[in-house]
């Protein structure tokens, strides 16, 4: 929808260059790269704990963003694997 508008003011090439910094900005899914580099920050550690410290910073400091969803999942599934290693140890 920007990018019809943008047309009327700006030649082709100029368009595309805008459309590509605009895909740079916002990541494959419009998601701002900051955010999804805080998610795959935290979604990636390797120690259960620190997985789930990382996941509820990210949604301290992201609350509406669209990666909300899947934070929350992956911490969900996250903690219940916590839960079930701790279970094992007992």
């Amino acid at each position: 929808m920007l990018l019809s508008h943008l047309h009327r003011f700006v030649k082709t090439p100029q368009l595309i260059c805008v459309a590509l910094m605009l895909g740079f900005a916002f990541g494959q899914d419009g998601v701002p790269q900051t955010e999804q580099n805080a998610y795959d920050e935290a979604l990636h550690h390797k120690e259960l704990q620190t997985r789930i410290e990382g996941l509820e910073s990210f949604l301290k400091t992201f609350p509406g963003s669209t990666l909300k969803k899947r934070a929350l999942e992956s911490l969900m599934h996250t903690a219940s694997r916590e839960t079930c290693k701790g279970n094992r140890t007992r």
